[in-house]
């Protein structure tokens, strides 16, 4: 709709949107994605809608935007314990579904104690760690960073009332950075993290927490590029790129959220152009149950993806999961519209369905 109004308009569709905007906000940077978008795009070089070049293969570009929740909420119960022997347990109750949770765990407590992501143990999805949200609704990471913070942060507070004494310092002067804790301002003054654990004691420490607010917010957005070829005598079309400027709040682990992003994409694109679950109207049982007539993406079906994660830290944690598959299927068929010149109004956009919109636009044509 946006594009067809914008040729009615006769106004370039990033154009269209930006006149279009609500004003810029944290939560809402579509107008300054837009702007970097197209450039780093290149979508100067876009022709006007049907690429009116030689020959069967036509290109075309299309452009959408996305805003999805992601926000954190309580109860999200954790567990942290520091045994003298230095090593880190870290107990959540959510699941893992792939998202890469377990990571997330161990990044967030080992960036609040000093140490690296290997020396913390996540232990998570089970019901006697406490009650801890689902994972879906791109609220897990929003959920339980802020509890994990939450319990790291006191776990260190009861370590450093250990190693103040042997230090002769106050509690509140140690920090706890680069595998030591020490003076603040003065490394030297402190002990390995080894070393200070050495002073807890028999009994390990173990402190629980919870989610508060102020660590995370809620609302994501992100724009899309997308580039295809569309061969007008097969209706087969490929997309050739795909170009994502995501924010998501905190950026807590780079290569996750990233991942985040790219699954996103690839989930996006398989429902834009090839998976198609055909049910019978009578029975309501789907008749393509299978990898022969329900199809998937496969490698050679991949186009070149570019990421930008926007990280904005003051914003705290938020969820990515779902944002990014929001726009990639609209730019997709928008690039579509862009290379042939007519619009599919449904997914996926089979050869089949390119074919017959072209068709019926020739036909309206010649009525007209």
């Amino acid at each position: 709709m946006m594009d067809e109004l914008a040729d009615l308009a006769r106004i370039d569709p990033v154009e269209f949107r930006i006149k279009n905007l609500p004003p810029e906000a944290p939560n809402a940077m579509w107008r300054t994605y837009l702007s970097e978008g197209a450039e780093a795009f290149g979508w100067s070089k876009r022709h006007q809608t049907g690429d009116p070049t030689a020959g069967p293969i036509k290109t075309g570009m299309g452009v959408a935007v996305c805003t999805w929740g992601g926000g954190g909420r309580g109860p999200a119960q954790t567990h942290c314990e520091i045994a003298a022997d230095g090593s880190v347990i870290m107990r959540v109750g959510t699941q893992d579904i792939g998202t890469g949770t377990r990571t997330l765990v161990a990044v967030v407590a080992a960036d609040t104690l000093g140490l690296q992501a290997a020396q913390v143990t996540p232990q998570i999805g089970d019901t006697l760690y406490g009650v801890s949200p689902l994972s879906g609704g791109s609220t897990t990471a929003a959920s339980i960073s802020p509890a994990i913070r939450v319990a790291a942060v006191k776990a260190l507070d009861a370590l450093k009332e250990k190693v103040a004494p042997v230090l002769g310092v106050e509690p509140a002067t140690l920090v706890a950075t680069g595998g030591r804790v020490h003076v603040q301002g003065d490394t030297a003054k402190g002990l390995t993290w080894a070393d200070a654990c050495k002073h807890i004691g028999p009994q390990a420490i173990a402190v629980d927490g919870d989610w508060q607010p102020g660590m995370s917010s809620v609302t994501t957005s992100g724009v899309q590029f997308a580039e295809v070829t569309v061969d007008v005598e097969t209706g087969i079309t490929r997309v050739t790129r795909v170009l994502a400027i995501q924010d998501c709040g905190l950026v807590v682990s780079r290569l996750t959220a990233e991942s985040q992003v790219y699954g996103g994409i690839i989930g996006s694109l398989n429902f834009a152009m090839y998976e198609d679950r055909i049910l019978d109207r009578n029975t309501g049982q789907m008749v393509n149950p299978n990898m022969e007539w329900y199809l998937l993406a496969g490698m050679s079906d991949m186009p070149q993806i570019e990421i930008r994660l926007k990280d904005q830290p003051e914003r705290g944690v938020i969820g990515i999961g779902e944002p990014p598959t929001v726009p990639t299927a609209a730019a997709i068929a928008l690039a579509v519209r862009n290379a042939c010149g007519v619009t599919l109004r449904s997914l996926p956009l089979t050869p089949a369905r390119v074919l017959n919109a072209m068709r019926q636009q020739r036909q309206a044509t010649a009525r007209a």
